[in-house]
């Protein structure tokens, strides 16, 4: 068995590298607010977004896992179970999930979520892209969404309002032990509402 003797620690996220710098991640901090009584009401109108309606990732995380994680380049693991298409049809395969989720939302835009289980609040959550520099003959940096950082970014919004907002949002008898991130729902113009499962 060949043995590696170059490897050595990478001063950001990997722990070895050999011969070439792993990509490089750069991450904006999300934002959230509560939204008016009047946009909640204007929001929860039936069917405002059904025709804006695009596809849903269906993810069946529990959001206590999903806000353990501390890398970003874990999330890249956290994979959808299946993908359901405006058509109707179900996408299991995971290069055609990436392929059809690089589709369905701007990678140069912020995803809107509105969040409102099991909150008595509508919260408007706002995640920006991830920025990815590759090495390889040439040095390239684009941005990206995938679903296992767009769920990771829920369950950080869901950290911090179980821990500090809790009174302000009218949280209901739930901890983040009981809440399951079931699907993210995709709508025209980067905007997500969400499946949580109790």
């Amino acid at each position: 068995m060949a043995e590696f003797t170059n490897w050595t620690p990478d001063k950001d996220e990997s722990p070895y590298s050999y011969g070439t710098e792993y990509p490089k991640y750069a991450l904006k901090d999300f934002s959230w607010e509560i939204i008016s009584e009047e946009e909640r009401q204007e929001f929860t109108n039936e069917g405002k977004l059904e025709n804006e309606f695009v596809s849903e990732a269906w993810v069946l995380a529990e959001m206590w896992d999903l806000h353990l994680i501390n890398q970003l380049r874990v999330t890249r693991l956290i994979k959808p179970v299946r993908y359901l298409t405006k058509g109707g049809d179900f996408i299991t395969d995971f290069i055609e999930i990436r392929e059809k989720l690089e589709d369905d939302l701007d990678d140069y835009q912020p995803i809107t979520i509105y969040v409102t289980y099991p909150f008595n609040s509508l919260i408007e959550l706002k995640i920006h892209p991830v920025s990815v520099t590759t090495f390889g003959a040439k040095i390239k940096t684009g941005n990206y969404y995938w679903i296992g950082y767009i769920a990771w970014q829920i369950s950080k919004l869901y950290e911090e309002i179980f821990k500090n907002e809790y009174e302000n949002v009218g949280l209901g008898p739930h901890c983040m032990a009981d809440l399951q991130l079931a699907s993210m729902r995709i709508h025209k113009n980067n905007i997500i509402t969400l499946g949580i499962n109790s």
